[in-house]
């Protein structure tokens, strides 16, 4: 009804001279309806997968997924933008203005257009997923994922000379060999950033951003996690006149093989407020390293756990670097928290208002620059929530709460732990950021965050939605949950489900012992399609499922469920109308899963509809095996090899084409016991068909 009505209001607006085109209405090509429409014009798009690369033409129009109707982030995610390695996706240069839009996209697989903006005759490839070159459009509410842009830089985007907006946006898991694995901004280019996260970007410098010759971005509640740079810079590089203006910046778990894990700063001045820059790694300047007369004015910064592998944990300085640390926390860097370079010009470094570990002992000057060791300064312990899981929040007895100028805050965040989540409960949710503390009123964004903060016996919740994101849960033990049992709402276990991409894949992989401990409940998994395991995928993983649906997925092996070296154990689950070659509820190789109180129904595939066995040892318990249909053989079970336990179960109208509608036992042993058959049939064996496998009965 939502989009009805928008869609009229869109009608009226063209009666009234803007033209609505639609996407694959008007034209089956995006780049089609750009080229027809005129300023003020609109382009929206239903979902689908575009290959194709965009070009704005200087237009100042929006085009926009039905997103900019809907808002369900379900239609970023399912609208994508793909170059198909094909140049930028989307390319801004000819003088685009903000009147020119773009919303509510995944942008993915560019791999840069060969350009010369510097017009001295070298060719680069800049921006794998966004081009600007002397223009200054809006981006909003898109995802800039998996580019490529090697030899020249920019993976997600490149500004040249352009000044584009950003709201609402994440860049990750980009990439290039040069600079810049999420950004690269050359030549007066001031990019702004609200509200967006550049996360698992990866690049030689500056794997979060790269910004150079006076290029000076502004950014407001930006989170920079996860980055990657075989270089320097883990997070941020600003360099020549770069200048940055932030608040509520967090830049934290980036790594940098080099120098500056966290924020890289080169003959270019910044002025941030509510820092955070917790957890980077790095040769030298482990949070920050500072340097050619650069100028950095911070207030209300938490730089902690940040670690160098030399020199320099939180903040390194050399070469006329001036550094001025207000209303800041400097605590649990290893190897010092502030280090001079002991050659070149003097440094400066001014601490007011802040704690620093040990105090002035922990500033290691090496006799080359001044500290201004001024007014109100702290040197013992901040009393921080939770630092090992990144929770930087301060206790209600921290003496930082209103040890700042004028009784203000001593760090980052604004709170003592008491409205602050220390778990066991997290919550997850898609208009969540992972800045937050994964309270109900503040969730994370996404489920891997959650783990990262979480401690064994915790609990994750995921609000209604559906996930797409693969995650690890490093030896945890934790539950993963819909919200179903705490609100007492059994519809919340269909409302929360994973899927597989806009491309199509398993609706969720664990991989690996890693993953033993871990707990899944009132989830579903639907609509998976790729070769093996279209719902769920264990490989050499043992975890627990209970209550979850698997329905409606198809593979060539194991429809429903693919489990390879798995004991997994699944209680009170519903596997359903999944299908495949083998296996069309459950492929089952190696391992000794056990299933108990099991629904499998509806199933198809040619072997073993409910469940195909090969060399290995189930135990099914308490189950029903009803209503699958093998086209050839095995329409509730199909044992090749191994030892399979049936106990208290029941196979009902199942059925087998050729052979063995309830069990094909094919050089296998199965152990019946309490276990029925009714209503099951077939061409030969109705019930059981036997090929040199052996079955024994008890009570049954």
């Amino acid at each position: 009804m939502k989009i009805q009505l928008y869609l009229f209001l869109f009608s009226i607006l063209s009666f009234l001279g803007a033209e609505t085109f639609y996407v694959p209405g008007n034209f089956s090509l995006i780049q089609s309806a750009i080229n027809a429409a005129s300023n003020s014009d609109s382009i929206l798009v239903w979902p689908g997968l575009y290959e194709e690369t965009l070009d704005f033409d200087g237009k100042e129009i929006v085009v926009s997924s039905l997103y900019y109707i809907a808002d369900d982030s379900l239609l970023i995610e399912s609208t994508v933008l793909d170059g198909d390695e094909n140049g930028s996706v989307v390319s801004f240069a000819s003088g685009e203005s903000n009147e020119s839009i773009l919303q509510g996209f995944t942008i993915q697989n560019g791999t840069g257009n060969n350009e010369d903006p510097d017009g001295n005759g070298t060719y680069y490839n800049y921006g794998g997923g966004i081009y600007c070159e002397n223009s200054d459009p809006i981006i909003k509410d898109c995802i800039i994922q998996n580019n490529i842009c090697d030899g020249g830089g920019g993976g997600g985007i490149f500004c040249y000379n352009s000044s584009p907006k950003f709201f609402d946006c994440i860049i990750k898991d980009n990439e290039t060999d040069d600079v810049g694995g999420g950004l690269y901004a050359k030549i007066a280019s001031s990019p702004e950033f609200y509200n967006c996260s550049f996360m698992g970007n990866v690049a030689e410098f500056g794997a979060g951003c790269y910004l150079r010759s006076e290029s000076s971005p502004i950014m407001d509640n930006v989170v920079f996690s996860a980055n990657s740079a075989n270089n320097s810079g883990g997070g941020i590089i600003l360099k020549d006149n770069a200048n940055l203006n932030a608040t509520h910046l967090y830049i934290f778990d980036n790594t940098a093989d080099g120098l500056g894990g966290g924020l890289y700063i080169n003959n270019a001045d910044s002025q941030i407020e509510n820092l955070l820059v917790g957890n980077n790694i790095s040769s030298s300047g482990g949070g920050i390293y500072v340097r050619n007369s650069s100028t950095v004015q911070i207030n209300n910064a938490t730089i902690a756990n940040n670690v160098a592998a030399t020199y320099g944990g939180g903040i390194y300085l050399r070469d006329g670097a001036d550094v001025s640390l207000n209303n800041s926390i400097l605590f649990g860097n290893n190897e010092s928290q502030v280090y001079f370079r002991s050659t070149g010009d003097d440094v400066e470094f001014t601490v007011n208002y802040s704690l620093v570990q040990n105090g002035e002992d922990g500033i290691i000057d090496n006799d080359n620059g001044d500290v201004n060791w001024e007014e109100g300064n702290l040197d013992g312990d901040p009393y921080f929530c939770n630092a090992p899981i990144g929770n930087y929040y301060l206790r209600e007895n921290s003496p930082c709460i209103n040890g700042g100028s004028d009784g203000t805050l001593i760090g980052c965040f604004e709170s003592a732990c008491g409205p602050v989540n220390l778990g066991p409960i997290w919550y997850v949710d898609h208009n969540g950021h992972d800045g937050n503390d994964g309270s109900l009123d503040t969730p994370f964004a996404t489920i891997q965050r959650a783990i990262n903060g979480s401690t064994d016996g915790d609990t994750i919740r995921l609000t209604p939605n559906v996930y797409f994101e693969e995650i690890d849960f490093n030896n945890k033990q934790v539950v993963l949950e819909s919200r179903a049992y705490e609100l007492e709402l059994i519809g919340m276990i269909q409302e929360t489900f994973f899927a597989p991409g806009p491309l199509g894949g398993s609706c969720f992989i664990l991989n690996g012992p890693s993953n033993d401990s871990a707990t899944i409940r009132g989830i579903s998994f639907r609509g998976g399609v790729v070769t093996s395991g279209g719902g769920v995928v264990l490989q050499n993983c043992s975890p627990t499922f209970i209550d979850v649906v698997i329905e409606d997925n198809t593979a060539e092996i194991g429809g429903g469920v693919f489990l390879s070296g798995s004991n997994a154990y699944f209680l009170n689950s519903v596997i359903q109308n999944n299908g495949s070659n083998m296996g069309g509820g459950i492929y089952i190789t190696d391992g000794a899963p056990t299933f108990d109180k099991m629904l499998i129904q509806g199933n198809i595939s040619y072997w073993g509809a409910g469940i195909y066995s090969e060399n290995a040892e189930p135990t099914i318990l308490n189950s029903q095996i009803r209503n699958n249909e093998a086209f050839i053989e095995g329409g509730g079970l199909y044992q090749l090899g191994g030892v399979g336990q049936i106990e208290w179960t029941s196979f009902e109208q199942n059925l087998g084409y050729d052979f063995g509608a309830g069990i094909v036992a094919h050089e296998a042993t199965i152990n019946l016991n309490q276990t029925t058959f009714e209503g099951n049939a077939s061409g030969v064996g109705s019930v059981i068909t036997c090929h040199g496998g052996v079955i024994s009965f008890v009570n049954s």
